[in-house]
Protein backbone atom coordinates (compact mmCIF):
# COMPACT_ATOMS: atom_id res chain seq x y z
CA UNK A 1 0.00 0.00 0.00
CA UNK A 2 2.84 2.09 0.05
CA UNK A 3 1.97 4.01 -3.53
CA UNK A 4 -1.21 2.07 -4.65
CA UNK A 5 -4.25 3.12 -2.38
CA UNK A 6 -3.32 6.86 -3.03
CA UNK A 7 -3.07 6.19 -6.88
CA UNK A 8 -6.13 4.96 -6.98
CA UNK A 9 -7.73 7.82 -5.02
CA UNK A 10 -5.75 10.41 -7.58
CA UNK A 11 -6.98 8.29 -11.24
CA UNK A 12 -10.85 9.14 -10.97
CA UNK A 13 -9.17 13.50 -11.20
CA UNK A 14 -7.76 11.82 -14.83
CA UNK A 15 -11.11 10.09 -15.92
CA UNK A 16 -13.12 12.92 -15.26
CA UNK A 17 -11.48 15.08 -16.95
CA UNK A 18 -11.77 13.02 -20.29
CA UNK A 19 -15.71 12.37 -19.72
CA UNK A 20 -17.31 15.85 -21.15
CA UNK A 21 -15.65 14.96 -25.07
CA UNK A 22 -17.05 11.08 -24.45
CA UNK A 23 -20.00 12.19 -23.71
CA UNK A 24 -20.38 14.47 -26.58
CA UNK A 25 -19.49 11.59 -29.15
CA UNK A 26 -22.32 9.36 -27.47
CA UNK A 27 -25.86 9.42 -28.08
CA UNK A 28 -27.51 10.88 -24.89
CA UNK A 29 -29.28 7.18 -23.50
CA UNK A 30 -25.56 5.81 -23.90
CA UNK A 31 -23.43 9.24 -22.28
CA UNK A 32 -26.08 9.70 -19.20
CA UNK A 33 -25.07 5.66 -18.83
CA UNK A 34 -21.70 6.01 -19.23
CA UNK A 35 -21.31 9.01 -16.91
CA UNK A 36 -23.26 7.37 -14.18
CA UNK A 37 -21.41 3.93 -14.12
CA UNK A 38 -18.38 6.17 -13.68
CA UNK A 39 -19.68 8.23 -10.89
CA UNK A 40 -20.88 5.35 -9.70
CA UNK A 41 -17.19 3.58 -9.84
CA UNK A 42 -15.34 6.93 -8.80
CA UNK A 43 -17.60 7.08 -5.59
CA UNK A 44 -17.27 3.44 -4.43
CA UNK A 45 -13.27 3.28 -5.49
CA UNK A 46 -12.85 6.68 -2.95
CA UNK A 47 -15.03 5.21 -0.24
CA UNK A 48 -13.07 1.89 -0.45
CA UNK A 49 -9.57 3.70 -0.54
CA UNK A 50 -10.41 5.75 2.27
CA UNK A 51 -11.41 2.63 4.42
CA UNK A 52 -8.01 0.96 3.41
CA UNK A 53 -6.24 4.03 4.49
CA UNK A 54 -8.27 4.93 7.39
CA UNK A 55 -7.74 1.21 8.71
CA UNK A 56 -4.24 0.67 7.72
CA UNK A 57 -3.40 3.91 9.50
CA UNK A 58 -5.23 3.30 12.61
CA UNK A 59 -3.79 0.24 12.55
CA UNK A 60 -0.52 1.92 14.27
CA UNK A 61 -2.54 2.47 17.26
CA UNK A 62 -1.15 1.47 20.57
CA UNK A 63 -4.61 0.36 21.39
CA UNK A 64 -4.76 -2.23 18.87
CA UNK A 65 -1.08 -3.34 18.83
CA UNK A 66 -1.63 -4.00 22.09
CA UNK A 67 -3.44 -6.80 21.47
CA UNK A 68 -1.86 -7.67 17.44
CA UNK A 69 0.35 -10.36 17.75
CA UNK A 70 3.00 -8.62 15.58
CA UNK A 71 5.18 -5.96 17.09
CA UNK A 72 5.15 -2.36 15.91
CA UNK A 73 8.43 -2.05 13.73
CA UNK A 74 6.97 -5.25 12.19
CA UNK A 75 4.15 -3.76 11.10
CA UNK A 76 5.93 -0.37 10.28
CA UNK A 77 7.73 -2.62 7.20
CA UNK A 78 4.65 -4.43 6.57
CA UNK A 79 3.04 -1.22 6.05
CA UNK A 80 4.06 2.34 5.75
CA UNK A 81 0.70 4.16 6.04
CA UNK A 82 1.14 6.78 9.01
CA UNK A 83 -0.89 7.12 11.56
CA UNK A 84 -2.17 10.15 10.37
CA UNK A 85 -3.10 9.58 7.46
CA UNK A 86 -5.49 7.25 8.87
CA UNK A 87 -6.61 9.71 11.54
CA UNK A 88 -7.28 12.24 7.95
CA UNK A 89 -8.98 9.54 6.24
CA UNK A 90 -11.06 8.08 9.12
CA UNK A 91 -12.06 12.38 9.67
CA UNK A 92 -12.88 12.35 5.74
CA UNK A 93 -14.79 9.19 5.63
CA UNK A 94 -16.84 11.17 9.04
CA UNK A 95 -17.29 13.83 6.48
CA UNK A 96 -18.78 11.68 3.78
CA UNK A 97 -21.40 10.33 5.95
CA UNK A 98 -22.59 13.69 6.90
CA UNK A 99 -22.69 14.82 2.96
CA UNK A 100 -24.58 11.95 1.80
CA UNK A 101 -27.32 12.34 4.35
CA UNK A 102 -27.70 15.97 4.05
CA UNK A 103 -27.61 15.63 -0.31
CA UNK A 104 -30.26 12.37 0.27
CA UNK A 105 -32.15 14.64 2.83
CA UNK A 106 -32.41 17.81 0.88
CA UNK A 107 -34.01 15.43 -2.28
CA UNK A 108 -36.34 14.21 -0.20
CA UNK A 109 -37.56 17.15 1.31
CA UNK A 110 -37.78 18.82 -2.48
CA UNK A 111 -39.35 15.20 -3.74
CA UNK A 112 -42.22 15.81 -0.77
CA UNK A 113 -42.75 19.66 -1.85
CA UNK A 114 -43.61 18.40 -5.74
CA UNK A 115 -45.17 15.68 -4.12
CA UNK A 116 -47.35 18.20 -2.49
CA UNK A 117 -47.99 19.81 -5.43
CA UNK A 118 -49.76 16.91 -7.51
CA UNK A 119 -51.60 15.15 -4.20
CA UNK A 120 -54.92 14.57 -5.00
CA UNK A 121 -54.30 15.45 -8.71
CA UNK A 122 -56.37 13.27 -11.43
CA UNK A 123 -54.50 12.40 -14.78
CA UNK A 124 -50.97 13.04 -15.74
CA UNK A 125 -51.35 16.80 -16.92
CA UNK A 126 -51.38 18.98 -13.47
CA UNK A 127 -52.34 22.70 -14.25
CA UNK A 128 -51.57 25.56 -12.15
CA UNK A 129 -52.83 29.11 -11.89
CA UNK A 130 -49.09 30.92 -12.25
CA UNK A 131 -48.24 33.84 -14.88
CA UNK A 132 -44.14 32.61 -14.54
CA UNK A 133 -43.84 29.69 -17.17
CA UNK A 134 -42.99 26.60 -15.23
CA UNK A 135 -43.39 22.95 -16.56
CA UNK A 136 -41.59 19.88 -14.72
CA UNK A 137 -41.92 15.95 -14.34
CA UNK A 138 -42.69 14.33 -10.80
CA UNK A 139 -41.52 11.16 -10.73
CA UNK A 140 -44.09 8.46 -9.41
CA UNK A 141 -43.62 6.01 -6.06
CA UNK A 142 -45.06 2.80 -4.96
CA UNK A 143 -48.93 2.77 -6.25
CA UNK A 144 -48.25 6.50 -7.26
CA UNK A 145 -48.16 7.58 -11.38
CA UNK A 146 -45.44 10.17 -12.10
CA UNK A 147 -47.25 13.54 -13.20
CA UNK A 148 -46.12 16.64 -15.19
CA UNK A 149 -46.79 20.32 -14.11
CA UNK A 150 -47.11 22.92 -15.89
CA UNK A 151 -48.02 26.37 -15.29
CA UNK A 152 -50.79 28.11 -17.14
CA UNK A 153 -48.03 30.65 -17.85
CA UNK A 154 -46.33 28.25 -20.11
CA UNK A 155 -49.18 26.65 -21.75
CA UNK A 156 -49.93 30.09 -22.84
CA UNK A 157 -45.96 30.71 -24.10
CA UNK A 158 -46.52 27.68 -26.47
CA UNK A 159 -48.66 27.44 -29.17
CA UNK A 160 -50.24 23.34 -29.54
CA UNK A 161 -47.80 22.46 -31.66
CA UNK A 162 -44.92 23.48 -29.31
CA UNK A 163 -46.79 21.85 -26.03
CA UNK A 164 -46.76 18.57 -28.06
CA UNK A 165 -43.33 18.80 -27.69
CA UNK A 166 -43.19 19.87 -24.13
CA UNK A 167 -45.39 17.29 -22.90
CA UNK A 168 -43.23 14.77 -25.21
CA UNK A 169 -40.60 15.75 -23.30
CA UNK A 170 -41.59 15.53 -19.63
CA UNK A 171 -43.04 11.98 -20.12
CA UNK A 172 -39.58 10.77 -21.42
CA UNK A 173 -38.49 12.00 -17.98
CA UNK A 174 -40.70 9.99 -16.89
CA UNK A 175 -40.54 6.93 -18.75
CA UNK A 176 -36.92 6.34 -18.29
CA UNK A 177 -36.89 6.92 -14.81
CA UNK A 178 -34.33 9.92 -14.84
CA UNK A 179 -34.34 10.67 -11.29
CA UNK A 180 -33.22 7.58 -10.34
CA UNK A 181 -29.74 8.95 -12.35
CA UNK A 182 -30.10 12.28 -10.80
CA UNK A 183 -29.63 10.44 -7.18
CA UNK A 184 -26.55 8.64 -8.41
CA UNK A 185 -25.06 11.81 -9.55
CA UNK A 186 -26.04 13.67 -6.47
CA UNK A 187 -24.58 10.71 -3.85
CA UNK A 188 -21.55 10.51 -5.87
CA UNK A 189 -20.74 14.20 -5.90
CA UNK A 190 -21.67 14.01 -1.90
CA UNK A 191 -18.77 11.34 -1.56
CA UNK A 192 -16.05 13.02 -4.01
CA UNK A 193 -16.41 16.80 -4.62
CA UNK A 194 -14.15 16.19 -8.05
CA UNK A 195 -17.08 14.82 -9.33
CA UNK A 196 -19.15 18.39 -9.62
CA UNK A 197 -18.65 19.11 -13.43
CA UNK A 198 -19.50 15.60 -13.81
CA UNK A 199 -23.11 15.80 -12.30
CA UNK A 200 -23.33 18.69 -14.70
CA UNK A 201 -22.76 16.65 -17.75
CA UNK A 202 -25.49 14.16 -16.24
CA UNK A 203 -27.93 17.01 -15.74
CA UNK A 204 -27.75 18.03 -19.43
CA UNK A 205 -27.13 14.69 -21.16
CA UNK A 206 -30.48 13.68 -19.63
CA UNK A 207 -32.22 16.96 -20.82
CA UNK A 208 -30.60 15.52 -24.17
CA UNK A 209 -32.41 12.33 -24.05
CA UNK A 210 -35.77 13.71 -23.26
CA UNK A 211 -35.16 16.26 -26.23
CA UNK A 212 -34.46 13.60 -28.61
CA UNK A 213 -37.29 11.18 -27.31
CA UNK A 214 -39.66 14.33 -27.92
CA UNK A 215 -37.98 14.95 -31.88
CA UNK A 216 -39.03 11.81 -32.08
CA UNK A 217 -42.41 11.63 -30.89
CA UNK A 218 -43.02 14.73 -32.98
CA UNK A 219 -41.17 13.65 -35.91
CA UNK A 220 -39.69 17.44 -36.40
CA UNK A 221 -36.59 18.16 -34.59
CA UNK A 222 -36.62 21.93 -35.91
CA UNK A 223 -40.04 22.41 -33.98
CA UNK A 224 -39.03 20.29 -31.20
CA UNK A 225 -35.39 23.25 -30.79
CA UNK A 226 -38.37 26.02 -31.46
CA UNK A 227 -40.29 24.75 -28.77
CA UNK A 228 -36.68 24.98 -26.29
CA UNK A 229 -35.91 27.93 -27.49
CA UNK A 230 -39.56 29.61 -27.01
CA UNK A 231 -40.00 27.80 -23.46
CA UNK A 232 -36.21 29.10 -22.15
CA UNK A 233 -36.86 32.86 -23.04
CA UNK A 234 -39.86 32.94 -21.22
CA UNK A 235 -39.21 29.84 -17.70
CA UNK A 236 -38.06 30.48 -14.93
CA UNK A 237 -35.71 27.97 -13.51
CA UNK A 238 -37.20 25.26 -11.33
CA UNK A 239 -35.86 24.10 -8.27
CA UNK A 240 -32.37 22.24 -9.00
CA UNK A 241 -33.89 18.68 -8.51
CA UNK A 242 -36.52 18.96 -10.81
CA UNK A 243 -36.57 17.86 -14.41
CA UNK A 244 -37.59 20.86 -16.27
CA UNK A 245 -38.18 21.53 -20.14
CA UNK A 246 -36.50 24.95 -20.63
CA UNK A 247 -33.55 24.37 -17.96
CA UNK A 248 -29.96 22.94 -18.61
CA UNK A 249 -27.78 24.28 -20.96
CA UNK A 250 -30.70 25.66 -23.54
CA UNK A 251 -28.15 26.61 -26.44
CA UNK A 252 -25.84 23.50 -26.87
CA UNK A 253 -29.59 21.41 -26.62
CA UNK A 254 -31.18 23.90 -29.61
CA UNK A 255 -27.91 23.38 -31.33
CA UNK A 256 -28.04 19.47 -31.29
CA UNK A 257 -31.86 19.29 -32.00
CA UNK A 258 -30.80 21.34 -35.36
CA UNK A 259 -28.52 18.94 -35.92
CA UNK A 260 -28.14 15.87 -37.08
CA UNK A 261 -28.68 12.55 -34.13
CA UNK A 262 -25.92 11.56 -32.42
CA UNK A 263 -24.10 8.55 -33.00
CA UNK A 264 -22.24 6.49 -30.39
CA UNK A 265 -18.75 6.20 -31.34
CA UNK A 266 -17.44 3.18 -29.10
CA UNK A 267 -13.95 4.25 -29.97
CA UNK A 268 -14.06 7.48 -27.90
CA UNK A 269 -14.85 5.48 -24.68
CA UNK A 270 -11.34 4.10 -25.33
CA UNK A 271 -9.17 6.80 -22.84
CA UNK A 272 -11.82 6.63 -20.36
CA UNK A 273 -11.72 2.83 -19.86
CA UNK A 274 -8.37 2.45 -19.83
CA UNK A 275 -7.92 5.19 -17.22
CA UNK A 276 -10.97 3.41 -15.07
CA UNK A 277 -9.21 0.40 -16.10
CA UNK A 278 -5.65 1.41 -14.71
CA UNK A 279 -7.50 2.49 -11.57
CA UNK A 280 -9.39 -0.84 -10.60
CA UNK A 281 -5.92 -2.42 -11.12
CA UNK A 282 -4.12 -0.20 -8.94
CA UNK A 283 -7.46 -0.54 -6.49
CA UNK A 284 -7.46 -4.31 -6.56
CA UNK A 285 -3.27 -4.36 -5.51
CA UNK A 286 -4.23 -2.39 -2.73
CA UNK A 287 -6.91 -4.00 -1.66
CA UNK A 288 -4.43 -7.48 -1.86
CA UNK A 289 -1.84 -5.34 0.47
CA UNK A 290 -4.46 -4.02 2.96
CA UNK A 291 -5.66 -7.53 3.72
CA UNK A 292 -2.45 -8.96 4.03
CA UNK A 293 -2.02 -6.25 6.81
CA UNK A 294 -5.49 -6.82 8.16
CA UNK A 295 -5.07 -10.23 8.47
CA UNK A 296 -1.05 -9.89 10.21
CA UNK A 297 -2.51 -6.97 12.67
CA UNK A 298 -5.51 -9.19 13.54
CA UNK A 299 -3.73 -12.82 13.90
Amino acid sequence: MRVDVYLALLLPVLAVRGLPLAGRRLAPPAAVRLLCAVATAVGAGTLWGLVMVAGAGLSHLGEILEHSPISAAQLRRLDPVPRIAGLVAAVLLAAIVVRVASALYRRGRVRRAMNGVVAGARGELVVFTDPSPHAYAVAGGIGRPGRIVVSDGMLRALDAEERRVLLAHERAHLAHRHHRYQAVAAVAVAINPVLIRLRGQIAFQLERWADEDAATAVADRELAARSLARAALAAVPPAPPALAFSDRGVGGRVRALRSAPTVTRPLSLLPTVAVLGAGVAVLADATIAFLRVAGAVLG
